[in-house]
């Protein structure tokens, strides 16, 4: 995570995934594409470090995944719908790279213990 953005109500952050990053091993040879999880497990990482509690999901629905994010590029994380409790919440998340949507999931998540410094 590059960047966190605590203003206003609702987290956002920046992200760049290196070349060397192992999830791009494999996903594909040769061309190598940021796999949709990895937006997923950053939406965790910024919900996480929002709330300064692990988090772990219990539910990912109406993902969808529509633009290619390559090694070394930027990409935008926000939650544009966000309801949340000292227990967990709903977070209807929003990837942008290059000015267009790359994907948009909704996360059901619970709070479980303070991140460990």
């Amino acid at each position: 995570m590059r960047s966190l953005d605590r203003a206003g109500g609702s987290p956002s952050a920046d992200f760049v995934f290196p070349g060397a990053f192992t999830g791009f091993s494999g996903h594909f040879p040769g061309q190598p594409v940021l796999p949709g999880v990895c937006f997923i497990e950053a939406a965790v990482a910024l919900l996480e470090a929002w709330h300064g509690r692990e988090a772990t999901v219990r539910q990912v629905s109406n993902a969808k995944f529509s633009r290619m994010v390559l090694p070394d590029q930027p990409v935008a994380l926000r939650c544009v719908k966000f309801t949340n409790d000292d227990h967990g919440g709903r977070a209807a998340i929003v990837c942008e790279h290059d000015g267009a949507k790359a994907a948009e999931f909704v996360l059901d998540y619970d709070l479980v213990r303070d991140v460990k410094s």
